[in-house]
């Protein structure tokens, strides 16, 4: 007996205790027994045991190493197989039953009462108004009934979620798209299509016309594939692709409308292959945080000209010249950026100044809206500490390489005072400093540890000074460096640079 003699089997999807996969193998085993068995392909690979061979024959195979396992045939439940569409939706949404009313059943007349026919017409005139449909983890795998039956039941869908489904093919997938007109978003994330042969292209014709987004999370769809499917997507705009193993694109053509991008939890490692990206004329987000990018490039002239939004967290960048690369994005303003070799050294309460103070056009950080104050904070802090670093560098020229923007940032704030080396200490007087904490008429010297927080010091300010109401403090500046409000309650002294001699004023709304 050969292999895969039992073929009107072999690539059905299959869901056995809600664990999805693939029959890769439908036969005896050993060879020349009379037990069947499926080898299948699992989508979960943990719950593999081999790549489809046995005791030295090769039966199937996988596209992830160890992810397939053989069933019993006469083990696997017969709902382990797809459903039609038409039976999830009513399953889910019209699973109504009679309460109320009077049926009469069989040829002798038998009145039997029920309750709630009502109850059930009226949802049933509700189901050709629900625009929201979400059948994920339903095995559904086809579209079921006839043709026109899903436009007739359910017309206004606008978001479909199909995930978590078994389908086989796009073809599937179309049979039902194609009778919701107003379809916008399509969710597939989790299933295993075939390729889509040549001879399945006019099946998709006109099917996703209206599409908006698509999600494609986990379908490990290779790039060529979705290639294909770009003819067939002229309105798309956001489309996800996480969780894919893409490290290439070897072809981008068209996706004129994209707007949206999430690449995440792939494989890529080279910056060059993100820069074909650039071929997407309307990208506004990219999401490509949990890859193995090392570096970052500045653009051409003219490419990601509309990007505003990056997360890039999570990956192997490892100098600040490519952090200070996205300076160079025209349109750059969101970015998160966590997790990355570079952040490794810097201290977790310089980070964020560092960060904005760096990257000149940031208006939100790792989800934080910056306000004006905080980024003037944050770029005299950066400052105080780069004039700290410049009096004790012997190579001003390596000192402005990594910091490109001190320059232009002392142009705007002014100049820092140097101030002088000092060896580092553990003794606790070297690490107070004696402020002058000044109220109305009232100055008093206080020595305050360095790791004070602005709320503490708050507390103090009132106490010592008798203030009454909401208390704020400005640190003055000194040799005609601007003042700083110190505003953020959670920070420590050490973030505005307190030192010894400084003048805080304390004053009230």
């Amino acid at each position: 007996m050969t292999l895969n003699a039992h073929s009107d089997k072999l690539r059905q999807r299959i869901c056995v205790s809600n664990h999805f996969g693939t029959i890769r193998y439908h036969g005896p085993v050993p060879l020349g027994s009379n037990t069947l068995w499926y080898g299948i392909e699992w989508d979960d690979p943990s719950r593999g045991k081999h790549s489809g061979a046995h005791d030295g024959t090769q039966y199937f195979h996988t596209r992830v190493p160890n992810s397939g396992s053989f069933l019993r045939v006469s083990k696997v439940p017969t709902d382990a197989f797809a459903r039609s569409f038409l039976e999830a939706f009513q399953e889910k949404y019209l699973s109504l039953q009679p309460q109320d009313g009077i049926v009469r059943f069989g040829g002798n007349g038998v009145d039997v009462e029920t309750v709630g026919w009502d109850k059930i017409s009226r949802k049933l005139a509700q189901a050709g108004n629900i625009r929201e449909v979400g059948l994920a983890g339903m095995r559904v795998g086809f579209r079921g009934g006839k043709d026109g039956q899903v436009r007739e039941l359910c017309p206004a869908i606008v978001d479909l979620d199909l995930s978590r489904s078994l389908f086989q093919t796009w073809k599937d997938v179309a049979d039902i798209c194609r009778e919701l007109a107003d379809l916008q978003s399509l969710r597939l994330a989790f299933n295993r299509m075939q390729p889509l042969e040549d001879t399945a292209h006019g099946e998709l014709k006109d099917v996703f016309n209206n599409l908006r987004a698509l999600t494609l999370i986990e379908t490990l769809l290779p790039w060529e594939e979705l290639q294909k499917l770009e003819t067939y997507l002229p309105q798309l705009k956001e489309l996800h692709l996480g969780f894919n193993h893409l490290a290439s694109f070897p072809l981008i053509n068209g996706f004129q409308n994209i707007q949206f991008l999430n690449l995440e939890h792939n494989d890529f490692t080279s910056w060059a292959e993100i820069r074909k990206l650039a071929l997407l004329p309307s990208l506004r987000t990219l999401m490509i945080n949990n890859n193995y990018l090392a570096s970052i490039e500045a653009p051409a002239a003219g490419e990601f000209a509309e990007l505003t939004t990056l997360n890039i967290s999570n990956n192997k960048i490892k100098s600040w010249t490519s952090i200070h690369a996205l300076n160079s994005f025209p349109a750059l303003v969101e970015l998160r950026l966590r997790r990355n070799p570079v952040l490794d050294d810097v201290p977790s309460s310089d980070l964020h100044p560092f960060l904005i103070a760096r990257l000149a056009k940031l208006t939100t950080l790792n989800g934080s809206t910056l306000t004006p104050r905080e980024r003037s904070d944050s770029e005299l802090y950066y400052l105080g500490r780069c004039a700290k670093e410049l009096s004790a560098s012997s190579d001003p020229t390596s000192f402005h390489l990594l910091h490109p923007r001190y320059e232009e940032l002392a142009r705007i704030h002014g100049a820092p005072t140097p101030a002088p080396v000092t060896a580092t200490s553990s003794i606790l007087k070297d690490r107070l400093s004696t402020i002058t904490l000044c109220y109305e008429s009232k100055k008093i010297r206080k020595k305050i540890p360095n790791t004070m927080n602005i709320r503490a010091l708050k507390v103090l300010a009132s106490r010592i000074l008798g203030v009454k109401g909401s208390v704020h403090l400005r640190k003055v500046g000194k040799l005609g460096a601007p003042n700083i409000e110190m505003e953020d309650d959670l920070r420590d002294v050490h973030f505005y640079d307190v030192e010894n001699d400084d003048e805080i004023v304390v004053y009230v709304d």
